[in-house]
């Protein structure tokens, strides 16, 4: 299946139309898909089902994920929310949590062992669907770039956070 989408009414390419590669493409996801890529290839994925329509595979699997509001370019760690990925495909993800967000742009961290990845990832996504059942609520989200090599600074205190062991009391 191809990694990018392509684009109804868009002049496409002959190489587009076989799902190498669209010119559409934002640069941020570009820039994301071998870091999701690399969590992907981990999983095996789930086909589509007759009445899809998706043009990437998803991948069925229940990861810890961390995600807060991204506001004005930066992370807000005053409202973390801690979660399950429902399902992943190069392009995003849905996640399963209990914590309301009031935001439609958030940055996420899949929660994978640092010994694998050397450090947290963090992606900025936007929420484009919500649900709620059984008393959680479930994020929709497009994953529009790879946040740690120009947000550093940005990121600092949500890494912090996230990587530092509670101290015992």
């Amino acid at each position: 299946m191809p990694i990018f989408q392509l684009e109804a009414g868009s002049k496409n390419t002959k190489e587009e139309k076989m799902g190498l590669f669209s010119t559409r493409t934002k640069q941020g996801m570009t820039d994301a898909i071998p870091y999701m890529r690399r969590i992907l290839d981990l999983t095996t994925p789930t086909l589509l089902r007759a009445n899809e329509s998706r043009q990437e595979n998803r991948y069925v699997r229940g990861l810890p994920v961390a995600l807060c509001p991204w506001v004005d370019g930066n992370p807000v760690p005053s409202v973390l929310a801690l979660g399950f990925t429902k399902d992943l495909s190069d392009g995003g993800l849905s996640v399963l949590t209990t914590t309301e967000l009031n935001s439609t742009e958030v940055v996420y961290s899949i929660l994978v062992d640092t010994d694998v990845t050397s450090e947290l990832w963090y992606f900025h996504a936007s929420i484009l669907r919500r649900n709620t059942a059984f008393g959680f609520l479930e994020y929709g989200m497009k994953t529009n770039g790879f946040l740690n090599e120009n947000y550093r600074f940005e990121l600092a205190d949500l890494d912090t956070l996230l990587t530092t062991p509670p101290s015992g009391s």
